[in-house]
């Protein structure tokens, strides 16, 4: 799969996270809105991230299975680019590596 990291997308990455860890324990669970098809984190995923001024151009976009917003709490309004590829990067390593949280 290819996920965009885009602060406007439509699946949210903690969700997305939660519902792999629900699959691979063997709970059923609904899929967070905007996940297309049966995805699965812990499976091999190749990341795009944009730059900090603009992000992913609109064909970067369309090239992704899905786009991927990482929840930003409190009163900031987005991410680096370094952190949030960390904080994707993260997702996916301790999905693939079958940890929960």
């Amino acid at each position: 799969a290819v996920l965009a990291a885009d602060g406007y997308g439509a699946v949210n990455l903690q969700g997305l996270s939660e519902y792999t860890a629900a699959r691979r324990a063997g709970v059923e669970a609904s899929a967070p809105s905007g996940v297309k098809g049966n995805f699965d984190l812990s499976k091999p995923t190749m990341w795009l991230f944009g730059n900090e001024a603009q992000g992913l151009n609109a064909e970067e976009k369309a090239a992704a299975t899905m786009r991927v917003a990482v929840p930003v709490y409190g009163s900031a309004e987005s991410l680096n680019v370094g952190t949030a590829a960390a904080v994707c990067l993260y997702a996916s390593a301790m999905a693939q590596r079958g940890v929960s949280r």
